[in-house]
């Protein structure tokens, strides 16, 4: 003997909730895809790279605050026995640096910047790695460079 069980059904409410599931599952997939393209986090959109007459920069232009990061500068054809990188001190003033490699020979004021001075290692190929965390959030801007007139600028966003 079979009966059937009368339970009432409201077809409105559950195309709704079918709809609001639907509408939950793209959004989870796209915060998914976000992460892993690094437009809110480390991931391969997240850094950039600028060349620039006789140098070149990659950073990272999204991030965290504190997180460790990573600013690569190589030089070309440089002059001389010593590199002079500049840093704007407004940048400097919101980051910390964990380690230089190689070691700066010298660091000075020199106007609104900071000079690091290098002697050419050939063991590096004229290129120096800043580690360095940021005490800030939203937008950084700084220059870098190695003359007046080789500056480039730089922007993150570090999230909170």
């Amino acid at each position: 003997m079979t009966k059937e069980l009368e339970i009432e059904q409201d077809h409105k409410f559950q195309k709704t909730s079918w709809k609001l599931q639907k509408a939950g599952t793209i959004f989870i997939i796209l915060v998914i895809l976000t992460a892993l393209t690094g437009l809110i986090g480390s991931g391969p959109l997240s850094f950039r790279k600028i060349n620039h007459e006789n140098i070149s920069i990659e950073y990272p232009a999204i991030t965290r605050f504190s997180h460790p990061e990573q600013i690569k500068i190589r030089i070309y054809n440089p002059e001389g026995d010593t590199i002079k990188l500049l840093i704007s001190r407004s940048y400097l003033s919101e980051v910390n640096i964990d380690g230089i490699i190689p070691e700066p020979v010298e660091e000075s004021v020199y106007m609104d910047y900071i000079q690091f001075s290098f002697l050419l290692d050939n063991n590096y190929n004229n290129d120096i790695l800043f580690d360095l965390q940021f005490r800030t959030s939203l937008n950084l801007k700084g220059e870098w460079g190695i003359k007046d007139k080789d500056l480039i600028t730089i922007n993150h966003f570090i999230f909170p």
